[in-house]
C-alpha cells in the first residue's frame, strides 16, 4: 500500500490535483455528454448508497420499530407533563434538574 503524506501542501496532494485537473480537463474535451454521463452515474450511485445506507441501519438499530414513523398522535408530549422552569445556573453547561 502507498503511504502518502498528509501535511498541508506536500508533494503528494500536488500530484493528486494535477491528476484530477488532468482528468477533468481531458472530460471537457471529450465533450459535455461524457460529462453529464458521469455526472449522472455519480448521482445514481449516491442515491443508491442513500438508500442502501438508510436500509442498513433501519434493520441494525431498530429500537423503536418501523411504526414510529407513521404514529403522530404522542407527537410533542412528554412523560412528564409538568412545565419544567429554565435553569437559573450561571454555569451554561448546567445538568441540573430544575423543576
Amino acid at each position: 500500500m502507498v503511504a502518502l503524506n498528509d501535511t498541508l501542501g506536500s508533494a503528494d496532494q500536488k500530484v493528486i490535483a494535477l491528476i484530477t485537473l488532468a482528468l477533468i480537463t481531458i472530460l471537457n474535451i471529450y465533450g459535455v455528454r461524457l460529462v453529464a454521463i458521469v455526472n449522472n452515474t455519480g448521482v445514481v450511485f449516491e442515491i443508491l448508497g442513500m438508500v442502501v445506507f438508510a436500509v442498513f441501519l433501519a434493520i441494525v438499530h431498530n429500537h423503536n420499530g418501523v411504526g414510529v414513523i407513521f404514529q403522530s398522535s404522542q407527537a410533542g408530549t412528554t412523560q412528564n407533563s409538568r412545565r419544567r422552569r429554565p435553569c437559573r445556573s450561571s454555569w451554561s453547561g448546567c445538568s441540573c434538574r430544575c423543576t
